[in-house]
């Protein structure tokens, strides 16, 4: 009796164990690429809605499943603050640009107008 239940304390075990590996290969193969192409998209992402939740046999690894859904919601939250910031950035250069543009244009025409002025009193 006591061999069958440890067969079957084992097995359960393992199912668990397996469960959760395949969810941290899931996170780090599929899902933070996924999240981070459809927020670079600019498609908005529901963290908990987008993340499976693992059910666990025993109570300890339904407690490790717990921290590691923690885990996976945490670093979808900082894949998405990081296109965040990565897109703030990117507007600031585009400003940048644009002034640096406007500034190249009021110069050329005050070139252009002092050109201008001087060919009409040399002439």
């Amino acid at each position: 009796m006591s061999v069958v239940l440890s067969v079957r304390l084992g097995r359960s075990l393992v199912g668990d164990v397996a469960r959760l590996r395949d969810s941290a290969r899931n996170l780090t193969e599929d899902q933070l690429r996924n999240v981070v192409g459809r927020l670079r998209r600019g498609e908005q992402v529901d963290v908990t809605a987008d993340m499976t939740r693992l059910a666990f046999v025993h109570h300890e690894m339904a407690r490790l499943g717990d921290a590691f859904f923690a885990l996976q919601v945490t670093a979808v939250d900082l894949a998405a603050e990081d296109v965040r910031l990565h897109s703030s950035i990117s507007d600031v250069f585009v400003n940048l640009a644009r002034r640096s543009q406007a500034l190249v244009q009021r110069q050329l025409g005050l070139l252009n107008r002092w050109s201008v002025m001087r060919r009409t009193r040399g002439a």
